[in-house]
């Protein structure tokens, strides 16, 4: 493989971007609506200040959307920027394949790359924003840093089946003493109980599918973990079914990432072939996530601690 072209992310920018557009431009629109509405000069001055700084803002992310995520190809001789600024590897001054970036305003995305050309400006590529992210990392550490110790392919997972014998430590919380997990219940009897007084007409039916999917929205943030002598399993409260193995040996880092406005904090695993992945654990006190950092030292697991927890 001589050349690799990006591929834009469209489910992670529909679920952290494009939500906040929707709201500042619709809170925009609003508040200019009110405009025209029986107020006085104070208060139309006040509607037009407020919509105009909510739609300014939609804007401005949709401009740093552009910005955050361009199109890219990389190749041996260095990496083109939206089809048309070209960079090549015989200029490159600095690179970090893993680490914190520049935050994302409003989504909580830190990790990436960063890429730095004599005489050229920064280049962040973030982690979250991609989906063929680890495939580029890969062809870079191998074919521009001279990394050969990186796989060339994606690593084969392991299955539930290889850890039968092993004895995992779980680090996790009861559901019930943490403020989402009462929250999400209640609202669920709560449908549940509706929609049976009212024999589940139509509209509680349609109570109860969007209870089932802030349901599923929440209890994505509610991970927790497991670690053994050779593995790490992540499961999940909630959605029982959904269980990811790790072996120790292929983990080439766990960052304790910092989460920011009041978000549940993650747990990045990245492997040795640049995968990525992200689970939140909402529900993890910081005694437990200090037992899990010492866990996964202890094992030689590399932790970048990115956190407040020590």
């Amino acid at each position: 493989m001589d050349e690799i072209k990006s591929k834009r992310s469209i489910d992670k920018f529909c679920s952290t971007m494009l939500p906040m557009i929707l709201i500042f431009i619709i809170l925009g629109a609003l508040a200019l609506s009110l405009y025209n509405e029986g107020i006085g000069n104070s208060g139309k001055i006040g509607m037009l200040f407020m919509g105009s700084a909510y739609v300014l803002t939609g804007i401005y992310l949709i401009y740093q959307s552009y910005m955050v995520m361009p199109s890219f190809t990389v190749d041996l001789s260095g990496i083109t920027l939206r089809g048309r600024r070209r960079f090549l590897w015989t200029d490159l001054a600095h690179i970090e394949l893993s680490g914190k970036r520049p935050g994302i305003k409003f989504t909580g995305i830190t990790e990436g790359m960063k890429i730095q050309f004599i005489g050229g400006p920064d280049i962040y590529l973030y982690d979250d924003l991609y989906t063929n992210i680890a495939p580029v990392k890969r062809f870079i550490a191998r074919h521009v840093i001279g990394q050969d110790e990186i796989p060339e392919y994606e690593l084969h997972r392991p299955d539930l089946s290889d850890v039968v014998n092993e004895k995992f430590v779980y680090y996790k919380s009861a559901q019930f003493l943490n403020h989402r997990g009462i929250i999400i219940w209640l609202s669920l009897f709560l449908l549940l109980y509706l929609g049976i007084i009212n024999h589940f007409q139509v509209g509680w039916l349609l109570f109860i599918v969007l209870g089932w999917i802030c349901f599923r929205g929440i209890s994505g943030t509610m991970y927790y973990f497991g670690v053994s002598d050779n593995y790490l399993i992540v499961k999940n409260h909630n959605l029982f079914w959904k269980k990811e193995l790790f072996k120790l040996t292929e983990i080439k880092e766990a960052v304790f990432e910092m989460p920011g406005n009041k978000r549940p904090n993650p747990l990045r695993i990245i492997t040795k072939d640049f995968k990525s992945n992200v689970y939140k654990a909402g529900k993890l006190w910081d005694k437990n996530w200090r037992a899990l950092k010492k866990a996964l030292e202890s094992k030689g697991v590399h932790v970048r601690n990115q956190n407040y927890i020590q």
